[in-house]
């Protein structure tokens, strides 16, 4: 199942999670119309502080959400995009050890928030909203809430949009890491990135057992001959920087 990441001002009406964001050591000056579920929270979880990542929730008298709690920025000071990215996967799996399918954050007591901080704590919660079922058949408990939704608009939603574009290629790397070894081999390997990048634009070559021999990798031939399948070679050349952009290489090495 695949998690919605979602933009928008207002949650949905079949919200089961309300989180607020606040920045550390700033929720218990918390003012406006969240105060007093603030105030609640912080009655039944008095060690919070607003640690980046941190969760805690608490039954909210007149509530209209599920549940309603507050999540951790950590230090505004330190509120970088990475920080944030981290608070964004560590807020993810907290929330997963809850029975919630539909969460909305709100950054009405975060101060300042920024859309591409935002959108930063956005990647971190699609990075964590990850995980492999392909050959489950027991214990099917789903885990991973069904939608998160970050109170922000269309600003927030352009800047997370190469993000999303990131997790989805990060997610596709762990499907190949994360499949069998008689699912996942050379030749299927290089199928499978075929059919992902090239639709991409992305140029794919794939060297074969004998055109490696007449290119001279003479070592990935020994360490193939070992194996019931054939070694490949798959070279991946993406030109989106342009002629003038720097050229950066990635080597990767897999032995079935």
């Amino acid at each position: 199942m695949d998690m919605k990441i979602g933009f928008s001002p207002k949650p949905a009406k079949d919200t089961d999670l309300y989180l607020i964001a606040v920045c550390e050591g700033e929720a218990r000056k918390a003012a406006g119309p969240h105060a007093a579920a603030i105030r609640a929270i912080l009655k039944a979880n008095p060690d919070f502080k607003g640690e980046g990542g941190a969760i805690v929730t608490a039954v909210v008298p007149g509530a209209k959400t599920g549940r309603v709690g507050l999540c951790g920025l950590g230090p505004r000071k330190a509120r970088t995009a990475l920080a944030l990215e981290i608070a964004g996967g560590r807020i993810l799996g907290a929330a997963m050890q809850l029975p919630v399918r539909d969460i909305f954050v709100d950054f009405s007591q975060a101060g300042a928030t920024g859309a591409d901080e935002i959108a930063a704590l956005a990647s971190g919660a699609a990075l964590r909203g990850y995980e492999f079922r392909a050959y489950q058949t027991k214990n099917k408990d789903q885990h991973l809430p069904d939608s998160v939704t970050f109170g922000a608009g269309a600003v927030a939603q352009r800047a997370y949009a190469p993000m999303a574009k990131s997790a989805a290629a990060v997610h596709f790397a762990r499907d190949l890491v994360n499949e069998p070894a008689n699912v996942i081999y050379p030749e299927s390997f290089a199928r499978r990135v075929v059919g992902k990048l090239r639709p991409l634009g992305v140029k794919v070559t794939v060297l074969d057992e004998k055109q490696l021999a007449k290119k001279g990798f003479g070592a990935m031939l020994a360490v193939g001959r070992a194996s019931a399948h054939k070694p490949r070679l798959v070279v991946m050349e993406y030109k989106g920087a342009g002629v003038k952009g720097a050229p950066v290489a990635l080597v990767g090495k897999g032995i079935t």
